[in-house]
């Protein structure tokens, strides 16, 4: 944790100048990826586990086609008022949030979230 902090503060210091906000978001994004990729080789070489499978290619495929999907379904137009880009916010994330979980669901390429689901809708049933 140290060394992901070391690498943000270098480069917050780096881009912030250059890019300002945008600087601390890549700053941030490119130290969390750092770290991540360091825990799965780390993982890999030492305990010899493989975290993921072509099943995770799947749900990252789910994911974007579910992000994509709600781009063109509820595109932001620069003559939008706050209250209309709200909406837009409030909608996409409604569209992602529901059909993401479908589509994870009735593919079934997570038998964990299929378990989730089936016993919260055996719960629900008996109330």
């Amino acid at each position: 944790i140290c060394f992901m902090a070391l690498i943000n503060i270098t480069l917050n210091l780096l881009l912030i100048p250059k890019y300002g906000l945008e600087g601390a978001a890549m700053a941030t994004f490119t130290s969390a990826l750092l770290f991540g990729i360091i825990k799965f080789v780390f993982i890999w070489i030492k305990m010899g586990m493989q975290p993921f499978n072509l099943r995770f290619l799947a749900i990252f495929a789910f994911g974007i086609a579910c992000y994509l999907s709600s781009q063109y379904l509820f595109p932001f137009r620069p003559d939008n008022s706050m209250l209309e880009s709200t909406s837009i916010i409030a909608l996409r994330s409604l569209f992602i949030g529901l059909v993401f979980p479908l589509m994870i669901y009735f593919s079934k390429v997570s038998l964990e979230v299929n378990n989730l689901i089936d016993n919260l809708l055996k719960k629900l049933r008996r109330s």
